[in-house]
């Protein structure tokens, strides 16, 4: 309290000599130098502390303009604070404040601007390190727990949810900067994953699939996947749906190389099936699964989802009793190759290019009697109906050898009304009877998922007529004699629409209708039912064949049908 009041005593005294000059000098008794007119002199232990004013309370002392200052003009002049905001002395010159900040020679000499920064979510075992902010090329960031005060925070040290952390920036040459608010909130996994795989088209076929599948220039899809993570990364690839065990060669084919990558989120990845990979599925036509897995990670999680895409090659179904697949052509015998496989399109009863096809008496080679044309093709062996025994066995000399093929071109009427077959098999073995389109021997019917193609067998090269086991597969596991709804069905989806059965979506049947083996041997029930010849023998006069109608909606896998009566025939490769 003394020193104080001597302080001021010292200072009113030298107000009052201002005139003579006077010079003070505190805390010794040394006489001022001629140039000044107060000196302090500290005892080695104290300084001088000016007035501390942080920049709000300079703007509430002296206006936002410093307007107190400029109105008070000369006698303002000179005034000393510590600017307790920039850390820096600072003098009032009449006009601005100079600080002693932007007077320190060669040294840069500022005080460093506050980084760039914003709340954050972290995951739930975050720690400091983790934390993001932006500040000037060379400068170490320093987190804080307050605002103002304490020492920086440990880079490991973990995070607590809700608090609020504050950096600043500090080069090792200038003055730190002021700190930074950062919020953080700690939560678990990120949103889930999401990955989707779509195709331009998923069942590849060929309009030459008749021909041997030579054709391949409409086998083209493009499968795109979408995924939501921009740190996702994406591995494709591609094996045989069924059968897998013996197909562990294609899960490198050439046009899934290469295809693990990278995709920005909500964007799309996408891969085509090019001419190379077409000649490679030629060969190996069914139904091939696109696999996708997207794989991404963060700070605290890894996260994978997989995602498949079937994509079938040619014209086929699923075959259930082996689990492989079975590959037919895609239009029956006779029909017209250039139209699409999938769509119905009829001339009428009587013509069959078109989806159609002929219609085939069961055993017959392919010599004009399929044709659903005129009555050229029509033996009429009697003015009123049957033929005799005497006129049919003449009708069917050509085919006392089984083996001859030799063209008739005669739709054959049955003999009688308790023999429903084309040919009189007095003149021939059994074995040769059933062997027509079948396989016997020591008179067993064969009836097997890899029967050989037999004698007639109508099919071109590499193709033959199913058998009755081979259809059954394609409908329900157990007997291939069955009549089931196709609701039931197991195998493939059977699906009735626009005048056929679609066959999982690989292969149509269309109701082509039948011919009438006896009287006028008529085209009937165009876009009713569908009768399709397996090369399975029944009995006297019969053989087996798939059979659907449309009032029904059942699928029966071994109906017998008189072999004298026209049916499809849909060719099923050896």
């Amino acid at each position: 309290m003394k020193r104080t009041i001597f302080l001021v005593i010292a200072l009113a005294a030298l107000g009052a000599t201002n005139g003579a000059k006077a010079q003070v000098t505190i805390g010794s008794m040394k006489t001022p130098e001629a140039f000044s007119i107060l000196e302090l002199i500290s005892d080695g232990n104290r300084g001088l502390r000016l007035p501390q004013l942080s920049d709000a309370e300079k703007v509430a002392a002296f206006g936002a303009d410093n307007a107190v200052l400029i109105t008070a003009g000369q006698s303002a002049k000179g005034l000393q604070i510590f600017n307790t905001t920039t850390l820096c002395v600072e003098t009032w010159n009449g006009i601005s404040w100079i600080s002693n900040c932007d007077m320190c020679g060669d040294a840069p000499c500022r005080k460093l601007s506050a980084p760039l920064a914003s709340n954050q979510t972290l995951c739930t075992s975050a720690k400091i390190s983790d934390l993001v902010a932006v500040g000037e090329e060379g400068a170490t960031l320093n987190w804080y727990s307050a605002e103002m005060g304490g020492s920086p925070l440990e880079s490991t040290r973990a995070l607590t949810n809700g608090a609020t952390y504050y950096v600043s920036q500090d080069n090792g040459v200038d003055y730190e900067s002021e700190r930074t608010p950062v919020k953080v909130t700690l939560s678990g996994l990120p949103v889930a994953l999401t990955l989707t795989l779509s195709a331009t088209d998923e069942h590849l076929r060929s309009q030459k699939a008749n021909a041997g599948d030579t054709n391949c220039t409409d086998l083209t899809t493009t499968i795109t996947a979408t995924v939501n993570d921009p740190n996702a990364t994406l591995v494709w690839s591609i094996a045989k749906k069924h059968n897998l065990a013996t197909m562990a060669d294609i899960n490198d084919v050439a046009f899934l190389s290469g295809t693990t990558e990278a995709v920005a989120a909500n964007t799309t990845k996408s891969i085509q099936l090019t001419a190379k990979d077409l000649e490679y599925f030629n060969k190996n036509t069914g139904a091939y699964t696109i696999t996708v897995t997207a794989t991404a990670c963060g700070s605290c999680y890894t996260s994978a989802k997989t995602v498949t895409k079937d994509i079938s090659v040619g014209c086929g179904a699923r075959d259930i009793t082996e689990n492989t697949w079975l590959k037919f052509m895609c239009h029956n015998l006779g029909a017209d190759q250039t139209l699409d496989p999938f769509v119905y399109y009829s001339k009428g009863d009587t013509v069959g290019y078109d989806i159609k096809g002929d219609l085939y008496q069961w055993g017959r080679f392919t010599d004009g009697h399929e044709k659903r044309s005129n009555e050229e093709h029509i033996e009429v062996f009697a003015t009123s109906g049957r033929p005799s025994a005497a006129q049919y066995n003449a009708a069917v000399t050509a085919y006392k050898d089984i083996g001859t093929e030799i063209p008739y071109k005669k739709f054959i009427y049955y003999l009688n009304s308790t023999y429903y077959d084309w040919v009189n098999n007095t003149d021939i073995t059994a074995d040769e009877s059933k062997s027509r389109w079948g396989v016997c021997s020591g008179g067993s019917v064969s009836n097997t998922m890899h029967d050989p193609k037999a004698n007639n067998d109508p099919c071109p090269d590499g193709w033959k007529v199913p058998s009755m086991a081979q259809w059954g597969s394609t409908v329900k596991e157990g007997s291939s004699a069955m009549d089931c709804s196709s609701s039931a069905t197991t195998a493939n989806t059977w699906s009735q629409k626009d005048y056929g059965y679609y066959v999982g979506a690989s292969l149509f049947l269309p109701f082509a209708g039948y011919r009438t083996d006896s009287h006028d041997s008529s085209c009937d029930e165009d876009r009713h039912l569908g009768c399709y010849w397996s090369s399975t023998w029944k009995g006297t006069a019969n053989a087996y064949s798939l059979y659907f109608y449309y009032i029904f909606g059942n699928i029966a896998v071994g109906m017998a049908h008189d072999r004298a009566k026209g049916n499809s025939v849909r060719c099923v490769s050896e």
